[in-house]
């Protein structure tokens, strides 16, 4: 049987050539629109932001004195955690003292760090065997966890190889260790005091470029700033606390894992939170 390609009408027109009927704004809104009726937002890669001059001129200007507010009241900020670390260390019935570095950064600009001095040293031998027994059974421990719990496992595994190196130091050459816990405290909370320095810096470029309230910015960058000055003489004075015990064996996991990078981290924790919020990234988010 045999068909004639005459007998099938003309040809269809190709759909390149076919004329498209517009979408009506109407129908085009609820395109844009979820099951609940809440408006489905393009992905933050598509999203762009609309600067004005007057936004520019807060996120260039804003930091400054901010910034400049926190290192010209180093010296209630450091008399503060001077008498934190005291009421702390006495608490926790912890020998040593509290004395104070002072460093020449300018003319008439000079920043005082608080020191802790604690008494510790190698580790004897019961407490680098049971040290080195905890760190093989975290190792051995990971390979047993759901892999829903693998970034959990590479966590781990990077404390316990950060913690036996650590051991095979203090095991074949302990008296090269070259830091006290006076140098640890007074590294850590001179960076620490840097960090906060930074915040309104580091939120001009991050975050003051959103369409917020001044008052939003600057309020998310002093409660930023003011939980950083409460935690880092807390934070070291623990970590002291750890080291007098358990002796310096401990102090290249506090250093790399539970010291700086806590600040960090809290930093861009609070920055999320504040970023989530519907008016720092789109008042129509629920239009």
């Amino acid at each position: 049987m045999r068909s004639d390609s005459s007998d099938l009408g003309p040809p269809l027109a190709p759909l390149a050539n076919a004329a498209l009927i517009p979408l009506t704004g109407r129908l085009a809104e609820i395109t844009r629109r979820g099951v609940h009726g809440t408006r489905i937002q393009p992905h933050r890669a598509f999203l762009r932001l609309q600067f004005s001059r007057a936004r520019v001129l807060v996120a260039a200007l804003l930091p400054v004195p901010l910034c400049l507010g926190w290192v010209y009241a180093n010296p209630w900020i450091v008399a503060w955690w001077i008498v934190a670390i005291e009421r702390s260390r006495r608490a926790l019935e912890l020998p040593g003292e509290t004395a104070m570095a002072v460093y020449a950064l300018a003319p008439g600009l000079h920043l005082a760090i608080p020191v802790l001095s604690v008494a510790s040293g190698p580790p004897s031998r019961q407490i680098w065997i049971v040290t080195a027994i905890v760190t093989a059974l975290a190792g051995i421990g990971t390979l047993a966890l759901p892999h829903r719990f693998l970034p959990m496992a590479f966590g781990i595994r990077a404390v316990v190889f950060v913690q036996s190196t650590a051991l095979a130091f203090f095991y074949f050459i302990p008296e090269r260790f070259p830091y006290a816990i006076a140098d640890y405290t007074l590294g850590g909370l001179w960076v620490g005091f840097i960090l906060v320095a930074a915040v309104p810096l580091l939120f001009g470029l991050t975050f003051y470029i959103f369409d917020c309230g001044i008052h939003v910015k600057v309020g998310l960058t002093l409660l930023v700033m003011l939980h950083l000055g409460v935690l880092l003489p807390l934070q070291y004075v623990l970590h002291a606390y750890l080291l007098h015990h358990f002796s310096l064996l401990l102090m290249p996991v506090l250093f790399a894992f539970f010291g700086l990078v806590i600040e960090v981290l809290l930093c861009i924790a609070l920055y999320g939170w504040a970023v989530s919020w519907n008016a720092a990234v789109d008042p129509d988010r629920d239009a």
